[in-house]
């Protein structure tokens, strides 16, 4: 019997841990990026299109998203996941359900940990992950080597600095420091619909972005 999760526009914390992450052959997977590539290369990636910060568009490689787009698009170019890691096998989502951006995505070489995607409903149906939306996504290159190469929204670099990233879209609506992990969250907010959240750290500066349309 498929599991049924009900709800209208609730957030659920999945409690899975991200787990038993598959051994990739790294030398496969030509097209991606590498730690060792310079920053203007990354930045080479760029598009004006992304400028805005609050249409949450990011790249990857030579594509763009914005959410709400397919899941589809990203698993017909080789991402997945075990739905069993996370207690989602045979799961069916009700329309207008949402799920934490918890579930990472792995790509034949490409570093775990990389990708992590919140799953949406935007259909008037209920239907399966795989012909679910994405509405929330979270990318990090922190201590990773092989990975895409990845426009961040507002086309802020990799490795800005807090003061970076004010100079490019100006001040944040909310700001948080955590000195353990040794980094500044820097939360952009439009009308509590469109969220972006930059992890500006200490060593290597801006590593981590997350975007969330609700």
């Amino acid at each position: 019997m498929k599991k049924i999760f009900k709800g209208i526009l609730a957030s659920i914390v999945i409690a899975s841990a991200f787990t038993g992450c598959n051994n990739v052959e790294k030398e496969n997977y030509l097209s991606y990026s590498s730690a060792g590539e310079s920053d203007s290369q990354q930045e080479n990636n760029n598009s004006a299109e992304t400028a805005d910060w609050s249409t949450l568009t990011f790249g990857m490689d030579s594509a763009f998203y914005t959410p709400e787009f397919d899941f589809k698009n990203l698993t017909d170019i080789g991402w997945s996941f075990d739905p069993a890691n996370y207690g989602l096998e045979d799961c069916t989502l009700t329309p207008e359900l949402r799920l934490s951006c918890d579930v990472y995505l792995n790509h034949e070489g490409v570093d775990a940990g990389v990708l992590a995607v919140g799953f949406a409903n935007t259909g008037s149906e209920d239907t399966s992950l795989d012909n679910c939306q994405v509405w929330a996504v979270k990318v990090e290159i922190k201590d990773k080597t092989n990975y895409p190469q990845f426009t961040v929204p507002g086309n802020i670099s990799w490795n800005a600095s807090d003061a970076d990233v004010k100079a490019a879209i100006g001040e944040p609506t909310e700001s948080n420091r955590d000195d353990e992990m040794g980094y500044t969250e820097l939360i952009y907010k439009k009308a509590d619909k469109y969220i972006v959240h930059y992890y500006v750290y200490d060593n290597g500066g801006m590593m981590k972005f997350w975007i969330e349309k609700f």
